[in-house]
């Protein structure tokens, strides 16, 4: 049963990367071609402790500044945005033009909102449908980022409460903590560079391989590994039989068809 699952899961990532080529070059042309200017340029002084975005097919960044500020650029023929500050929260939504789905995902690259945060956030949820998540040097207590297919990239950031679903797309952190993490991606790598150490974690994939490469040694975790097809490699001595200290903090990883690896 293994070995076709092998079989099946190789069969049908040559077919992707067949399709994938041959749809690239024409894709990538039509995006060059896309007219980009400002559509939205704002700051905000009033006092912040949420940001909602709901980004449709664009992708987003959110960074540290010196301001709470929201700019967008793209077609401003193909969407609308509009930012507003409400109760304390910065809402962002972004609305399509053309109800038409589009299927090109190089166009909705070249659909951009960036926020610059000045402070810490109680709230930080993002959701877009065809695009990115990029995050660097932000703070907040509570985080809720949802992406259907693209990447979500984090560094240098503390996240509290996190949450991160990807139907389609990598999931990448890097010298990010957090206080408890759930990470779910349908099809694509799960991987935490300078993981924070004793902290749960709950990860689910259906395809794609998890790494957990940690920032210091582990003192009090649990390992609790499940996989269908693929290979578990842990490459820390104080977790060779899965439980260090007392195994407070639970670390579950899921795994249909994927390799896990612990560094």
């Amino acid at each position: 049963m293994k070995k076709l699952l092998w079989i099946l899961f190789s069969l049908g990532l040559a077919i992707f990367i067949v399709f994938g080529t041959l749809t690239f070059a024409v894709g990538k042309k039509e995006a060059d071609n896309t007219k980009r200017e400002t559509i939205l340029n704002k700051t905000y002084q009033e006092k912040i402790k949420h940001i909602n975005v709901n980004a449709s097919d664009a992708a987003v960044t959110i960074k540290k500044g010196d301001q709470f500020k929201v700019t967008s650029v793209g077609n401003k023929d193909e969407f609308d945005i509009t930012s507003k500050v409400e109760d304390e929260t910065l809402n962002v939504n972004l609305k399509e033009q053309n109800l038409i789905i589009n299927f090109n995902f190089f166009k909705n690259e070249y659909n951009e909102i960036e926020i610059t945060v000045p402070k810490n956030l109680e709230q930080l949820d993002i959701k877009t449908d065809t695009g990115k998540i990029n995050m660097h040097d932000i703070k907040s207590d509570n985080t809720s980022l949802v992406v259907d297919t693209g990447m979500i990239n984090i560094d240098g950031s503390y996240l509290g409460n996190f949450e991160a679903y990807s139907d389609t797309g990598k999931i990448l952190t890097n010298k990010t903590n957090f206080k408890n993490g759930k990470i779910q991606s349908d099809t694509g790598t799960v991987r935490l560079n300078d993981a924070p150490a004793d902290t749960p974690l709950d990860i689910e994939t259906d395809t794609g391989s998890v790494r957990l490469v940690y920032n210091k040694e582990l003192k009090n975790t649990l390992l609790d590994i499940e996989q269908d097809v693929g290979n578990t490699q842990i490459n820390r001595n104080e977790l060779k039989n899965k439980k260090v200290g007392s195994g407070d903090n639970l670390v579950k990883i899921r795994s249909d068809v994927g390799s896990v690896q612990i560094d």
